[in-house]
């Protein structure tokens, strides 16, 4: 086998997450963290802004796929494009007879729900405006929720670890089995140095909740937004 072929098949076959002395792989996501959150060029999704990678949409649209949600929860709207991102996938998944129906609902506190019109007009789209941990926001999200309901969250509000914390109390009883719960933004603190954020937040919510996993199948297309953020529950 020549060098060139053994090599390639090292790294392809290197076990993720990285490695504590992998100087090359914290260069490479930082790097693209700030191309892809350099205004106005963020990634967006019918010219509505996004802030994901895209990398990190595939495994979003997979893992749609696969648990089969009928009510998906987003904290954290802003420029609305991941949201419409969910209703493209789950609208093609009702018309291929995947899921008979879903929901999305939304929460984002900016006050001006003429940002985002498309949502606004969505008939599967609920934006919900207010603290998304305030006890009333958490009451009108539990009111299109029922017990054995396929659900999956996504969480991308606040980015302490408190705020992050404070949404997987409130939303992670509501996430099915064999469903996910995404806590995004986790580079920060894991190749973003920064204090108590959202991979601490992760970190204690698993200290407190054994029915939860770290999937890191997701995190395979190199460089990722919420590397150990995506969660799966088991039981």
């Amino acid at each position: 086998m020549s060098d060139v072929l053994s090599s390639t098949i090292k790294y392809a076959s290197k076990q993720y997450p990285k490695l504590d002395d992998d100087e090359l792989y914290d260069l490479l996501c930082n790097l693209n963290y700030q191309l892809q959150h350099r205004q106005p060029h963020s990634p967006m999704w019918f010219n509505y802004m996004g802030m994901q990678y895209p990398q990190d949409l595939i495994s979003y649209q997979e893992i749609l796929w696969k648990v089969k949600p009928t009510l998906v929860v987003e904290t954290g709207t802003l420029g609305g494009g991941c949201t419409l991102f969910f209703a493209f996938i789950l609208d093609s998944m009702m018309r291929l007879g995947r899921i008979p129906d879903y929901r999305i609902v939304t929460i984002d506190i900016r006050p001006d729900l003429s940002l985002h019109p498309e949502l606004m007009a969505h008939p599967r789209i609920n934006f919900l405006n207010g603290n998304s941990v305030s006890p009333e926001t958490v009451e009108k999200v539990k009111s299109h929720w029922k017990p054995g309901m396929v659900t999956a969250v996504f969480l991308d509000d606040g980015h302490s670890m408190d705020d992050v914390l404070a949404e997987m109390e409130a939303y992670g009883p509501l996430v099915s089995v064999g469903s996910y719960m995404v806590a995004e933004d986790t580079c920060f603190g894991y190749y973003l140095p920064v204090g108590n954020g959202p991979l601490h937040a992760v970190e204690e919510y698993l200290k407190r909740h054994g029915e939860w996993e770290i999937d890191r199948f997701p995190e395979r297309w190199l460089c990722t937004q919420h590397p150990c953020g995506w969660l799966r529950r088991v039981s």
